[in-house]
C-alpha cells in the first residue's frame, strides 16, 4: 500500500535562522518541488504571528504575504490572512495564481474527503468513534509507550 499524507503542518522552529513557517528551501524547494507534495501545508500554532513579531519590527502584512507565497494555506490563532489578503493580492504582492493553486490544494483535499456529498457528520456516530470502548482500547498502551518523563536538573 502506498499512502501519502494530504495535510503537513510547518514547525514553529527555525531551521539555520530562517522560520520553518517562511523557509523557501524546506516548504518549496523540498516539499513542494523535491517530494513533489501536493497537499495542504498549515502554520503552527502562531508561528506566523511570531515571525512577524520576531523577525521584522514593521507591522503590517509583509510576513503574512511571505508565507502564504510559500504555500501555507491557513494559519492558526490567526487572523492574518482575513485582516491583509485581499489588500496583498489588490497590491500584486501575492499573485493571483498563487491564490489558485491555494484554493485548488484545499478543494481537492475536501472532494477527497467527500465534504461537498457529505457535509455534515453525524455527532453521535463521531462521539462513538472518538471515545467509545473500541477506539479506546489502543490509547492506554499506546499512550503508556509514548510518555517521556523529564527531570530539571542544572547541575547537569
Amino acid at each position: 500500500m502506498n499512502a501519502a499524507a494530504a495535510t503537513l503542518m510547518s514547525a514553529f522552529n527555525s531551521i539555520n535562522g530562517v522560520p520553518a513557517s517562511a523557509n523557501p528551501f524546506t516548504l518549496t524547494q523540498v516539499l513542494r518541488k523535491e517530494w513533489g507534495f501536493r497537499g495542504v501545508v498549515d502554520s503552527d500554532w502562531t508561528s506566523v504571528v511570531e515571525i512577524r513579531r520576531t523577525v521584522s519590527p514593521r507591522r503590517g502584512p509583509r510576513r503574512p504575504a511571505r508565507a502564504f507565497w510559500l504555500a501555507l494555506m491557513w494559519t492558526w490563532a490567526s487572523s492574518l490572512y482575513h485582516d491583509h489578503l485581499a489588500e496583498l493580492i489588490r497590491s500584486g504582492q501575492i499573485p493571483q495564481a498563487n491564490v489558485d493553486e491555494a484554493v485548488r490544494r484545499v478543494l481537492r483535499l475536501k472532494f477527497a474527503l467527500g465534504l461537498f456529498e457529505r457535509p455534515y457528520t453525524d455527532e453521535a456516530h463521531e462521539a462513538e468513534r472518538c471515545y467509545g470502548r473500541r477506539a479506546t482500547c489502543w490509547r492506554e498502551p499506546l499512550l503508556s509507550g509514548s510518555l517521556v518523563l523529564l527531570k530539571n536538573d542544572l547541575r547537569a
